[in-house]
């Protein structure tokens, strides 16, 4: 099956999403792209050139940015989002690092050398902890009816990626809010967590 047909570029790389419901993809090449593609119906979602060249693995971390290893220069970048210069997170040691991956268990990622045949590995501080109450003074979520579920009341209703992280930084949730605003905490442990809407750059705090 052709999901799509031309993506305008020599693709090298791809990762799924699933905060975003998405693919991302890492193209080779001066400028290097790295597109996204919506996983239902493949159209073209949010995208970017990084400004380093020939990109050689993409995967995501626990923070859920898109970490790209690139050749020219040999480095490993994070974006954040896709309005803004992708941010070095390494840039001594590798040797065309190629088809890197995230440790979820040692939260580190693990990049292979190519032109050196090592590994490098970089760990990641995954912990965000909970800051206080007045930090997240911009959603108002309250539980729902259900035991475990909660409402997120928002300015207007929509369809949004989220993320629930508990107190580690780890997470615990993540998909697309419905328009209603509904998420579920039911299978996680009593306590505190914080609901983060990456694309409106919103968050709360959630007492389970």
């Amino acid at each position: 099956t052709t999901w799509v047909a031309n993506t305008n570029g020599t693709p090298n790389g791809i990762v799924y999403d699933p905060a975003n419901d998405r693919l991302a993809v890492a193209f080779w090449g001066s400028n290097a792209a790295v597109k996204t593609y919506d996983r239902q119906t493949a159209a073209p979602g949010p995208a970017m050139n990084t400004g380093v060249s020939s990109i050689d693995g993409i995967t995501i971390d626990c923070l859920g940015r898109y970490l790209i290893a690139s050749w020219t220069p040999d480095q490993l970048s994070a974006i954040i989002t896709f309005d803004q210069p992708i941010v070095p997170l390494l840039t001594s040691g590798l040797n065309n690092p190629a088809d890197i991956d995230f440790d979820a268990v040692h939260d580190r990622v693990c990049i292979p050398n190519s032109g050196s045949n090592t590994v490098t590995l970089f760990d990641v501080t995954c912990s965000v902890g909970v800051p206080a109450m007045d930090a997240y003074a911009t959603l108002a979520i309250r539980p729902a009816e259900a035991d475990g579920v909660f409402t997120v009341r928002l300015e207007r209703p929509l369809r949004t990626p989220y993320r629930v992280l508990d107190a580690r930084g780890a997470v615990v949730a993540q998909g697309l809010l419905p328009a209603d605003g509904r998420f579920d905490l039911a299978a996680s442990a009593p306590g505190v967590y914080v609901l983060h809407l990456p694309e409106l750059q919103r968050s709360g705090r959630v007492v389970r």
